[in-house]
């Protein structure tokens, strides 16, 4: 193998591990899938209030009806038209006291549109909102979620009570005012933030008391020419799929030639000075033999 078959060689095996790079990086790359892009995840459910505190009533019995519950559900619907859909949605979630918290929509390909309700219904109306909601079209989807808080509303219940104790006890000692003055101040302090700590413990029983008030339901809206129809179809995961694979492959060809642009020139200025550089031996070869003769 001469010297410039070995550089074609060494530049083709170069291209080649630029080309693989480029698409292991562009596969990393490569778009979310359409379930993702047109449907939002549902609101999470957290307890909230902070950690539990010593003295919680962790394993306390409560009544069914005295229990604090945060509901929702997520439903994906197919529907004839958006827009009269989510006129509908709104109109209902009024009627019955609550309120559309977030929405959002986006057109597609087709000039269809699609989007995301995210609805604040109170929780006395769940089953008739469930239903109504279920009622606006085919559904593809239905997820219910449900966290019992009751023990956190009674733990927060609980510590506030006994800051509130703490609070009594400090004023007590203030009205006697039998202490020095840096006894006095101290216990100023110790009020201050004896309030702060109860005015952040009913703010966060009250922020738990307002997420089990009204019930919130993420609904996802879509035609029937949508994507996310057809991501539902015994077919769609293949066309995805299908999708994915032709944005990469189109995406290692561009790295590929760009790649190629970038060695070319580089190359056919080798491939020319090797071809100077045996022009050169040979006719120095030539001229000796013709020296000695």
């Amino acid at each position: 193998m001469n010297s410039i078959a070995k550089l074609l060689w060494i530049a083709f095996l170069i291209c080649l591990v630029f080309a693989v790079c480029s698409c292991q990086e562009t596969f990393d790359q490569a778009p979310q899938s359409a379930e993702n892009i047109y449907y939002a995840q549902s609101e999470r459910f957290d307890g909230g209030g902070g950690g539990m505190a010593q003295g919680t009533v962790k394993n306390m019995v409560m009544p069914e009806s005295s229990r604090q519950v945060i509901r929702g559900a997520r439903v994906a619907v197919k529907v004839s038209d958006y827009t009269e859909a989510r006129k509908k949605i709104k109109q209902f979630a009024e009627e019955n006291g609550g309120f559309v918290f977030r929405s959002s929509q986006q057109r597609e390909k087709n000039d269809d549109l699609s989007g995301t309700i995210v609805v604040k219904i109170p929780q006395e109306h769940y089953n008739a909102a469930l239903e109504f909601f279920s009622a606006l079209g085919k559904v593809y989807e239905l997820t219910e979620e449900a966290e019992d808080v009751s023990d956190n509303v009674a733990d927060l219940g609980l510590r506030i009570k006994n800051s509130r104790k703490l609070e009594e006890r400090i004023l007590a000692i203030l009205a006697d005012q039998t202490g020095s003055i840096s006894d006095v101040l101290e216990a100023e302090r110790e009020l201050a933030r004896v309030r702060e700590r109860i005015e952040k413990l009913e703010g966060q029983k009250n922020g738990i008391l307002k997420r089990v008030k009204y019930a919130t339901f993420t609904l996802n809206l879509f035609v029937s020419s949508s994507k996310s129809v057809e991501i539902r179809t015994w077919y769609g995961p293949l066309l995805q799929d299908l999708r994915e694979l032709g944005f990469v492959l189109t995406s290692s060809l561009g790295a590929l030639l760009k790649v190629l642009v970038g060695v070319l020139p580089w190359l056919l200025l080798i491939f020319v000075g090797l071809r100077w550089r045996r022009r050169y031996k040979l006719r120095k070869s030539q001229s000796a033999s013709t020296d000695k003769k």
